[in-house]
């Protein structure tokens, strides 16, 4: 059941998303056909190019993060709810154990020289994005 509510979501949030990273570089585009000479001497059309696609990227990426992190809210508030049903008050006590090793997942993350996968690089949000080595 949860597929035939979450796909339409998902895809109307993707595609706004689209449409944004599409209206963006169309006008930073048009912008950049107008700069004057002298403007265009600091960066080549390439450069401008380049610079328009990644800045319109992370809009997309943005759209499609919210609706992930919001979601993600959802899913987690009704899972408790479920094993509450299910188990009982003990799934409380394993929603506390998960809470309590988030800072200690942060800390070993960052001691290890990790660096933070998502866009979302707080300290709340590394553990759950997922890190990987810069080295």
């Amino acid at each position: 059941m949860a597929p035939y509510m979450h796909v339409p979501d998902f895809h109307g949030v993707m595609r706004v998303g689209m449409q944004a990273r599409s209206m963006i570089a169309a006008a930073v585009f048009k912008k950049s056909l107008t700069l004057t000479s002298h403007a265009r001497q600091d960066f080549t059309q390439g450069q401008i190019l380049n610079l328009m696609q990644l800045d319109a990227m992370k809009v997309e990426m943005a759209a499609s993060n919210g609706f992930t992190l919001i979601d993600g809210i959802y899913q987690i508030a009704l899972y408790v709810a479920f094993l509450i049903v299910y188990i009982g008050p003990s799934a409380l006590a394993g929603l506390a154990a998960m809470l309590v090793v988030i800072p200690f997942q942060v800390r070993g993350c960052r001691a290890s020289g990790c660096v933070c996968v998502s866009n979302l690089c707080s300290d709340a949000a590394l553990p759950l994005a997922g890190c990987r080595c810069s080295s």
